[in-house]
Formats: structure tokens, sequence, C-alpha cells
């Protein structure tokens, strides 16, 4: 596209047009909503946002949390060195103890998996150590995040696929200790590992969903939980005092397939509780870089306190609209810094044209000119394309926005004056817009004039080139 075509009234008052369809598809279905009839909605001054802390209380909050998950890292002592030489340790014990005798491997087995289980409750008090420091109890009482209940139930969200994993070969172990005479131990255990893969990947899916559900913990809800506590306390003791008689009863169950079996059960634990304890605390890494950006000024204090709820106690539910809703606007914010920018370039050429016009026959400030209008108005098609671009952008978003709204209506508890307030937030920044792109046109029209003399003069003038694309190329690295 030439500087003419890009400087053609069609192709600007194309882009100063304002199109009811992209307006009203941005606007929502009906013109007069009322969430535009009503405004956006207020938020008066409370004691609570009164009270709330500082820039420097922040930073002294985030500061205290840092500290406190950085604690409960290094409270037990391990260390991933630690763990890697107790499991080096015990792996060659294992190795050097297959490798001298022949075992039964059922008894193995056998041994494996009632040691686990020890093993297991043993340490399960250990790993309670490591997520108590950063329990956060600060929300609603009778709601509980997925973040809240993974750190709660003692779960790593990096860690299901290992969970995961785990439970299969759990699994696994307990279907061969079945086939081969220990029905009584896999009918217990086999359907408790299976509830637990289940749940595990029911929580994955969880996960996954964008739209943040929130789990019910009001009283009905923790008796449900403590009878379901004291269901499992049972239902493990007895498969322990199974798994042990199991294991008494076995007449042909030597000390050396007891020692080898130890070996593997110890390694097994090791390697995960290892995996669990040395990982970074939930959050840490999120803290550290928040506190960063709002030491260093790049985040506000509203978006701070904000980014400090979600860590710790996992995505609001006003998230699931206002994270959309924020997309519709960067997008449309967008659209009108390129409004400005062309607004800008437009009347420069005006004020160009206008110090022609005043130093006719001056080669020097010919030359200058030219090689400015060149230069700037060549990026006036690309902004075109990229206001147009980023339009359509907010009107695909605005409709997912649309659809956001219909389920957390449907799905969440929210207030229906929250999801009015960002719709007429939306609607006042697509205003904002359509007004920036009538500006475009009404700009150019009211300045086309001293354009079109501008490019007439441009293509008139031969100008002479000071520099050559090499020497311009050349200073775009260092000496």
């Amino acid at each position: 596209m030439s500087l003419s075509q890009a400087a053609s009234p069609d192709k600007i008052q194309t882009v100063g047009q304002i199109t009811p369809e992209p307006e009203a598809a941005l606007s929502g279905a009906s013109g007069n909503s009322p969430v535009a009839a009503n405004g956006p909605a207020t938020n008066k001054g409370s004691p609570k946002e009164d009270s709330e802390l500082g820039r420097e209380g922040l930073l002294d909050a985030i500061d205290a949390e840092i500290a406190q998950r950085e604690g409960a890292v290094t409270r037990h002592g391990i260390s991933s060195w630690t763990v890697i030489g107790a499991l080096v340790g015990l792996f060659w014990m294992a190795l050097n103890e297959a490798l001298e005798r022949d075992y039964v491997w059922l008894n193995v087995a056998l041994v494996v998996f009632v040691a686990h289980w020890y093993l297991g409750v043993v340490l399960s008090y250990w790993e309670k150590a490591f997520f108590s420091p950063i329990e956060t109890k600060l929300q609603s009482p009778s709601k509980l995040s997925v973040n809240q209940l993974l750190i709660q139930t003692r779960l790593g969200s990096g860690l299901l696929a290992f969970y995961c994993i785990e439970m299969l070969g759990l699994c696994a172990l307990s279907a061969y200790l079945g086939v081969h005479g220990f029905w009584q131990l896999s009918a217990l255990s086999l359907p408790l590992y299976l509830l637990m893969l289940f749940l595990l990947v029911l929580l994955w899916v969880y996960m996954q969903l964008k739209i943040p559900f929130e789990f019910s913990t009001t009283a009905k809800a923790n008796r449900r939980g403590v009878l379901m506590r004291i269901l499992v306390i049972a239902w493990i003791a007895a498969l322990l005092l199974s798994g042990t008689e199991a294991a008494l009863g076995a007449t042909d169950l030597s000390r050396n397939e007891v020692r080898l079996g130890l070996i593997l059960a110890g390694t097994w634990s090791v390697f995960g509780l290892g995996l669990r304890l040395t990982r970074p605390a939930p959050g840490l890494e999120e803290l550290r870089t928040l506190r960063t950006k709002l030491g260093f000024g790049s985040v506000d204090l509203g978006k701070a306190r904000q980014d400090i709820k979600t860590i710790l106690f996992g995505t609001p539910q006003e998230a699931y609209v206002a994270n959309k809703a924020e997309q519709v606007l960067a997008e449309l914010r967008t659209c009108n810094e390129i409004c400005d920018r062309t607004i800008a370039r437009i009347e420069r050429a005006a004020d160009l044209s206008e110090r022609v016009r005043t130093a006719l026959g001056d080669t020097k400030v010919a030359d200058a000119v030219v090689s400015e209008f060149q230069a700037s108005f060549r990026h006036i098609p690309k902004a075109f394309d990229a206001i147009e671009q980023h339009f359509r952008m907010a009107i695909e978003f605005r409709r997912k926005l649309d659809i956001r709204i219909e389920a957390a209506r449907r799905l969440l508890e929210l207030d229906g004056r929250t999801l009015e307030s960002m719709l007429s937030r939306v609607d006042e920044a697509v205003l904002e817009t359509c007004e920036a792109r009538a500006r475009i046109g009404h700009t150019y029209t009211r300045l086309r004039p001293a354009i079109d003399y501008l490019v007439d003069f441009q293509r008139k003038t031969q100008s002479s080139k000071k520099f050559s694309k090499l020497e311009i190329f050349s200073e775009l690295f260092r000496d």
C-alpha cells in the first residue's frame, strides 16, 4: 500500500466509521440494557477499606508469609542431597540382597505391602508438620477453594501425577497378592486404592476447569467429614491388622525376604517423602515474584492484594468473569492507544504541511519534511489493520464474557451487582473506543486539505537521502 493510499479519505474514514454491528456485539444483545442504564456500581468507603495495609505493611506481610513458607521447607532438615544419598544407599542394599540369593517374591511383595502401610502411617504425622505452617484459614469458614483443599489434604498440585502413579502401583500390588491367595488383604485394600485414585483424578479434573468451584465446609459437611475420617481410620486399622496377620501367618517367610521387603518399602517411602518435602512450598515462587514487582512499583496495591488472595486462598469466583472482562478491556485500550497515535500522526502531517508552505523553496526544509512524512506515514496501513484486528478480538472476547456471565449466574454464588459493575466497565470502554475511532475520521476530514497538499508535495519532491540503509543498519548494534 502506497502513502497516498494510506492517507486516502476512504481508508481513514472507514477506520473512523462506527458500524452498528460491532458496537452492538460489544455492548451486548440490547443497547438499553439495565447495566448501561444503571451505570457502574460504586463502592463507598468502608472501615475495612480504611484499615487496609499500605505499601510497606503489605511488603512486610508478604515477607512474613515467604519466611513462613521457607521455614516449612527447611524445618524438617531434609535436603535434596540427603534424599538422593538415602535413595542410592537403599537401592544399593536392595540390589545386593536381590542378587546374593533366591527369594520367594510373593513373600517379598507381602512384606513390601505391609511395611509400606506402616511407614505411611508413621510418616503422615511428619508430613503434617510441613503443611501446617502454610494452611490459611482467613477466608469464609463455609467455603474452601481447590487450592486450600490441596494444602489441607497435604497434596501438592504438581504431584497429582505422582500420586496417581503411586496408586496404580499399589493397585497392581494388591491385585497380585489377591490372585496368589491373599484375597482378604486384597479385598480390604483394592477398593480403598481405587477410591483414592478416583478422587485424585476428580481433583485433577477440578483443577483443569476454568470456573473456580468451592467446596462446602459447613457444620453439616464437617460432621460428614469427621464420620468419613473415622471410617477411613477404621478401614486402615483393619487393613493393618489383616496384613500383619497375613505376614505372621506365612510359615515360609524367611529373614532375608523380610529384610529385602523392608528395604524396598523404605526405598518407596523415602522416594515419595523426599519428593513431597524437598519441593518448594505451595505459592512460594509466586509470592517472591509478587514481592519483587511490588517492591519496584510494577504493580499497584489493589492488584497486589488481589494477587496475594489468589495465591493464599485460590482463584476467587469473581475472577472467572473479571479475567475475561479484563481481556476485553485490554483489547479496547490497545485500540484507543493506536487511534491516539494515528491521530497524532495526522495532526503532525498538518503541521508539516504548514511548515512547507511557510518555507516554500527551502530545499533543506523540504528534505526534512519529506523524510519525516514518509517515515511516519509508513506505519498508517499497519495501524489501521491493528485497529480492526484488536476490535474484532474485543468482539470475540465480549461474546465469551456473556457466556461466562451466564455460566456464573447458574453455577456460582455471585452478587448480581458485581456482574453489572463488570459489564458497565466494558460498556464504557466500548463507547470510548468508538469515540476514538470516530475521532480519526473527524480529524482527517478537518485536516484533509493540508494533508492532500503535503501528499502532492512529497510526490513532486525528490528527497536527497543523507544516509544509506547500511549506515542506518550498522547503528543498530553496539560499538
